[in-house]
Formats: C-alpha cells, sequence, structure tokens
C-alpha cells in the first residue's frame, strides 16, 4: 500500500507564545538554573523569575521588546534567549527527569498535535484516564495548543520496573469519532496505517 507524502503541519510559534508557556510553570526554570548554572541567559532568567515573568498584577502586559528594555538587552537577544531557555528545559526534562519528578507517580507524556510532538517526564498524584481532557500550557509552544486529551496510555513492565506513558492528543475529543475509528478499522474499511499516514480530515471522509 503506497501513500502520497502528507505535507506536514507543524507549529512554528512566536516568541511571545515561548515565553507564556515557560512562565507557566516556573519552578522548572528555577531546576533549569540549579542544573545549568552556566549559561548565558542565566541572569536574565533570574531576574524574570523575580518578577513571577510579568504574571502579578502589578505589571502591564508586556511585549519581548520591553522586556528586552527593562533589562537593557537587545530584542534579538531576549528572543534568542527565551527560545533557548524553552528548549533547554525539555531537553533537561529529557536527560534528567528525576530533577522534575515530585511526589506522585512518574509518567511519561507523549503529546501531538497534527505533526508538532512534545515529550515531558512528570510526576501526577493519580494516572490519567482514557478521554480524560489535560490543560497543559507549557506544551502550547510546541504543539499550537494547550488543550490536549487522553488517547491512550500504556504499561511497560521490565526487570520490575514498571513505566507508565500517556499519550495526549490536541484538537477536540470525540468519543464517537474514536468509536466510528476503531469500528471502520475492525470491518476494513479502514487500514490501521491510514491513521498514521493520512490526516484526520482524510481518515474522516
Amino acid at each position: 500500500m503506497r501513500y502520497k507524502k502528507k505535507i506536514e503541519v507543524i507549529h512554528q510559534p512566536s516568541t511571545i507564545e515561548i515565553f507564556h508557556s515557560i512562565s507557566s510553570m516556573p519552578n522548572w526554570s528555577r531546576i533549569l538554573i540549579e542544573a545549568e548554572p552556566d549559561k548565558p541567559y542565566k541572569k536574565f532568567l533570574e531576574d524574570l523569575i523575580s518578577k513571577k515573568f510579568y504574571d502579578s498584577d502589578e505589571y502591564e502586559r508586556k511585549t519581548i521588546k520591553k522586556i528586552a528594555s527593562d533589562f537593557g538587552i537587545e530584542t534579538m537577544k531576549a528572543t534568542k534567549w527565551i527560545q533557548q531557555i524553552y528548549d533547554d528545559i525539555i531537553e533537561l526534562n529529557e536527560k534528567k527527569p528525576e530533577l522534575f519528578l515530585t511526589t506522585g507517580i512518574r509518567v511519561d507524556f507523549c503529546a501531538r498535535n497534527y505533526d508538532s510532538g512534545c515529550v515531558l517526564t512528570l510526576s501526577v498524584p493519580v494516572i490519567p484516564r482514557e478521554f480524560d481532557r489535560f490543560h497543559f500550557p507549557f506544551m502550547k509552544a510546541k504543539l499550537g495548543t494547550d488543550y490536549l486529551w487522553v488517547k491512550r496510555i500504556e504499561y511497560t513492565l521490565e526487570d520490575d520496573n514498571l513505566q507508565i506513558t500517556v499519550w495526549l492528543e490536541g484538537g477536540i475529543m470525540s468519543r464517537y469519532r474514536e468509536y466510528a475509528i476503531d469500528k471502520a478499522i475492525f470491518q476494513r474499511h479502514l487500514h490501521i496505517l491510514d491513521t498514521y499516514h493520512k490526516n484526520e480530515c482524510e481518515n474522516d471522509d
């Protein structure tokens, strides 16, 4: 079975969108500074943390240009550093996930929206259930949305180690659609590979 090459839809975030994603998890910025104190943006990030990422009512809504001006740096440098901070948090989570774990159950979250993806490991008090809604603002810069839903949960037990992976999807969750797709695959109206190689609209048709 041949499939025509799918046009990928990859989210390209604005710098202010990345900034708001970082600001949604300020403690992760603190973890980054402690783990990698030699980063060139350390002072810039420390000052952002001290200002609570301008999230307090005492601050007016800021643009990247205004933020750069507040810290006496060029807008281009602030833009570069904000992107690096976001990427470095995700990379650190991949390399040293234990730094991001608190009390609760360790879960690997694999999120996707169209062709954009993000993987993060963190602790949750309970394991989400299939079709649960999941609001995750930190992922918005990666995915283009911060409203997700649980598509499936996977458990892997090896050498007495249990790994839990939760797959998140962007878009509007429809139990009926998921049932219809499963039914179409079961009745061989739709091939399982179609769900990977075709977009949702094509599969819906």
